[in-house]
């Protein structure tokens, strides 16, 4: 999207999200090293997980990026110990209890806690510069945005009566990778919320659009490894219907998948009877699991034919494993990162 509603600062910060870590997202979705190691700058990096071994911390230090997420005391005297120098922000937990994925159960301090921990903070000597949160992976209300922006307000209040002078607004991810008018409602919700609560433009805003950016960047082609009959009827009324095993699995690139319980749906790609047939997709392991897609409906295809599952660019790859010895699917670019960037500035995309 090119409409100028996602962003009233031109100097916005798009920032490493770990859905994806090919290197044709290198300079936005990598790990420290890759991003530095390709010429992004260090100041230009926030190390968002608030839970840290001690080498990533020191490795951290040395490449020089100083903007480092915390949520808990213990975290504060691990940084103390280990980079007291670091430019420090608090994440507080604001959840989409309805969202794919909700984070808050894991990490951030509820916003009503947030001032015991800057008040320690404090206490340590360190530098705490901005407020944190994340919605949840797969949000769906653009209100929880204004909502836990105001909150973010309140706490950037608290640690100004504690002696910080807070200037960072990480407002996270959550965005829909392929709704826009529910993305556009929530760019509203944002910059209206932004332009309440931080009327004076004095705040650096940084966002982790992952999913937003890479979902559709991906299109994952299987195909076909064998087909059966399962024959309906019984007792329960059950309708036949063909059950197909693919090359790929719940295992390999459908993990998040499995793990927040809604699949990408299958088209086939060519081939097939023109009747369209009640199907069950299966992937390839041995475990009772791996079901792709159930109760969806297909041509009647062959051994050979090929299935085409549309926005697999986020938490595929890099959460793929070679459970029982199957590897992960290997990545062909049919459009250069120039070309991209032409169509986009063509306003193709």
């Amino acid at each position: 999207m090119t409409d100028n509603k996602l962003s009233r600062d031109s100097n916005a910060k798009v920032v490493y999200n770990k859905c994806n870590q090919r290197v044709h997202h290198l300079h936005i979705l990598n790990n420290i090293k890759l991003v530095t190691n390709h010429g992004a700058g260090a100041s230009r990096l926030i190390y968002a997980n608030p839970c840290k071994q001690v080498s990533h911390l020191r490795y951290a230090r040395e490449a020089g990026v100083s903007l480092i997420t915390f949520d808990h005391e213990s975290e504060l005297d691990k940084i103390k110990d280990w980079y007291p120098d670091a430019r420090l922000v608090l994440r507080i937990r604001y959840d989409d209890e309805e969202a794919l994925h909700v984070l808050g159960q894991k990490y951030g301090v509820a916003p009503q806690h947030a001032r015991s921990l800057l008040i320690r903070a404090a206490k340590l000597g360190l530098n705490v510069v901005g407020v944190a949160f994340h919605v949840g992976s797969g949000c769906e209300k653009p209100q929880i945005f204004g909502d836990a922006i105001a909150a973010a307000r309140q706490v950037f209040d608290e640690a100004a009566e504690e002696g910080f002078s807070p200037y960072v607004l990480d407002i996270g991810g959550g965005f829909p990778a392929t709704n826009n008018a529910l993305m556009v409602e929530m760019a509203y919700s944002i910059n209206d919320a932004i332009n309440k609560y931080f009327p004076n433009n004095d705040v650096q805003i940084i966002a982790e659009p992952g999913r937003y950016l890479v979902s559709t960047a991906f299109t994952l082609a299987t195909t076909i490894l064998s087909r059966e009959e399962e024959t309906g009827g019984g007792e329960n009324g059950e309708q036949s219907r063909i059950v197909y095993c693919t090359n790929d699995s719940v295992h390999v690139s459908f993990t998040m998948s499995l793990i927040v319980g809604k699949f990408s749906t299958p088209i086939a790609l060519m081939g097939g009877s023109e009747r369209m047939m009640l199907s069950d997709v299966r992937g390839q392991t041995l475990s009772n699991e791996d079901i792709l897609a159930s109760g969806v409906n297909l041509p009647l295809l062959h051994p050979g034919d090929w299935l085409v599952w549309h926005n697999m660019g986020a938490y595929t790859l890099c959460m793929a494993s070679s459970f029982n010895s199957f590897l992960r699917p290997e990545v062909f670019v049919v459009s250069s990162f120039d070309a991209c960037v032409e169509n986009f500035a063509l306003g193709k995309y």
